[in-house]
């Protein structure tokens, strides 16, 4: 993550305290988890720590309220002041864990995928959206999307982040 943002002074910071989760954030019906409400409360966390950015990283399968189905990640855009100073996101790990046939080291895929959409779902935080270039920003709603796009943002999103950061630190 400190290479993917090196030009923005970003710090990265691993914070080993999990986060119960509360009875109320799981879906009997669905099966899954709220995602949104415990990005909320990840979000509170980050803002009380007043943390720039805060990733959450669950073990568990989540949903959107925008979408039906499971998701990979979710994350909140800066469209508002409250989202512009402390950014959330969240990524399941449930998932992207998922072995596919034939994927000789598929440890290897699994980190991959991790790498791949917190930084997506980062991006997000900054004010990205979903981008059809070759691009780490590419909307991913299954394994093989998510294997097949880049590590990196694409020219325009990287000229989007630099106007991010240029407006807002």
């Amino acid at each position: 993550m400190e290479k993917a943002f090196k030009n923005y002074s970003v710090r990265i910071k691993i914070i080993d305290s999990p986060l119960s989760l509360l009875s109320s954030e799981y879906n009997r019906e669905k099966r899954y988890y709220d995602g949104p409400a415990i990005l909320e409360r990840i979000y509170t966390l980050g803002k009380r720590k007043d943390y720039f950015r805060t990733l959450g990283i669950i073990n568990k399968d989540i949903f959107s309220k925008d979408r039906n189905d499971i998701v990979f990640g979710i994350a909140r855009l800066p469209r508002n002041e409250k989202y512009k100073k402390n950014g959330v996101a969240l990524i399941s790990l449930t998932q992207l864990r998922k072995k596919e046939r034939n994927k000789p080291n598929w440890g290897e895929e699994f980190k991959k995928r991790i790498f791949k959409e917190a930084l997506h779902e980062l991006g997000h935080t900054f004010g990205l959206h979903h981008c059809k270039n070759e691009c780490v920003m590419q909307f991913s709603n299954n394994l093989k999307k998510s294997d097949e796009k880049p590590f990196t943002f694409c020219k325009q999103c990287k000229n989007k982040l630099n106007t991010f950061f240029i407006q807002n630190i």
